[in-house]
């Protein structure tokens, strides 16, 4: 796995640019190391939004499904 919040410093865009490299693979070579870094941000507040907000409402733990319990993981490595 490819982890660019754990990179040494000055490798950070080094790791983007990996991700983004096996993102084209899968989505088509339009793909900008920058949307790719903007996605992933993007993902990961929303999800921490809608975590807080769950947890807000029911007080219980809740049932995740793979997605949520992968967004899980790479949270808690951010």
């Amino acid at each position: 796995m490819v982890a660019p919040y754990d990179a040494p410093y000055g490798q950070t865009s080094a790791r983007w640019e990996e991700i983004c490299d096996h993102m084209r693979q899968l989505h088509g070579d339009s793909l900008t190391t920058a949307s790719c870094r903007k996605r992933f941000d993007d993902l990961l507040s929303a999800f921490k939004k809608s975590t807080l907000k769950a947890l807000r409402a029911s007080g219980t733990e809740e049932e995740y499904v793979e997605r949520d319990q992968l967004m899980q993981d790479i949270s808690d490595m951010v």
